[in-house]
């Protein structure tokens, strides 16, 4: 789906969702795929170079990746220059000289590479009309004006991926704050995909590894889900990600630690003596008067 064909159209997706879905993971795992056979080739070298430096002997190179990961953590004061190129001025034989100084996205475009844009709708949607060119599936070079004009070529390993929040139409609400609408020319050279929570039972497995009791756990994981299904119907604004799950879950230990439960300890006991009281620091405290009573009801109905 995202592997570049030279003179081909190119796809560009973009995964959107709540905060705390495993998006940039996505990502992440997306470069692993892409680069894995490489990796695992500079892995046999480095047991290889293990055994020269024992030797004495002259170290062996290791291989670039095809697809090395360009990271770009969007924000409001993002500018496109800080995306593509800009100059600065240094000094050469005492006398001053504009440099070319080339950034994230046009890196990755003219040395291959994956151009990761991590929450681009918090940024200006002025910003990236300069990378309109560089996503053009029909461009294989594209002008910039820097220290005058220059045209770059593209690179055949050229990808780009980008997460959301939103959909870039600057939802209104705590959820996607900051998130502002975007230009559709910008958004029309995406395909989007959602990435929602992670199915029930890998929740539970995965805080179950952290050291919760199962039983725990299942009940956990299920008012989670009847959480988010409030902010997704509007009448609660609260991320409630498998990171704070986590949080939550090692809230919970402690003072069950601390009171002496064990597994043969009843789990509405628990429950209403540990598992609920963590959920204060964890994320009920930072939510709004009325919405702290609206969610001790969902904890208690579980």
């Amino acid at each position: 789906m995202i592997t570049p064909q030279a003179g081909k159209p190119r796809v560009y997706p973009v995964f959107f969702g709540p905060a705390g879905t495993g998006k940039s993971v996505l990502i992440k795992y997306i470069s692993d795929c892409l680069n894995a056979a490489v990796i695992e080739e500079n892995q046999a070298t480095l047991e290889r170079n293990k055994k020269h430096v024992a030797d004495g002997e002259e170290l062996e190179e290791y291989k670039q990746l095809p697809y090395p990961l360009y990271d770009v953590q969007c924000h409001e004061a993002t500018r496109s220059e800080d995306l593509t190129v800009t100059t600065r001025i240094t000094v050469q034989n005492n006398q001053a000289v504009m440099e070319e100084v080339i950034n994230a996205a046009l890196r990755a475009y003219t040395t291959g590479g994956i151009l990761d844009i991590e929450e681009w709708d918090v940024t200006m949607p002025g910003v990236w009309s300069e990378l309109n060119g560089i996503l053009e599936p029909s461009n294989e070079t594209v002008m910039f004006y820097a220290n005058g004009p220059k045209q770059y070529v593209r690179h055949e390993n050229f990808i780009c991926v980008a997460s959301s929040n939103s959909k870039g139409r600057g939802e209104a609400s705590v959820q996607y704050g900051a998130t502002m609408k975007q230009n559709n020319a910008f958004r029309s050279r995406f395909a989007w995909f959602p990435v929602g929570w992670m199915p029930h039972d890998a929740e539970v497995k995965i805080l179950v590894k952290k050291g919760l009791r199962q039983d725990v756990a299942q009940k956990m994981v299920t008012a989670a889900g009847k959480v988010r299904h409030a902010v997704e119907l509007g009448e609660l604004d609260v991320e409630l990600s498998i990171r704070v799950l986590i949080a939550w879950a090692f809230e919970a230990m402690a003072l069950m630690e601390e009171a002496g439960y064990n597994a043969s300890t009843p789990i509405g006991f628990v429950w209403d003596n540990a598992v609920h009281p963590a959920a204060y620091p964890s994320f009920i405290w930072q939510m709004e008067d009325d919405e702290q009573v609206a969610i001790e009801a969902y904890l208690k109905l579980v």
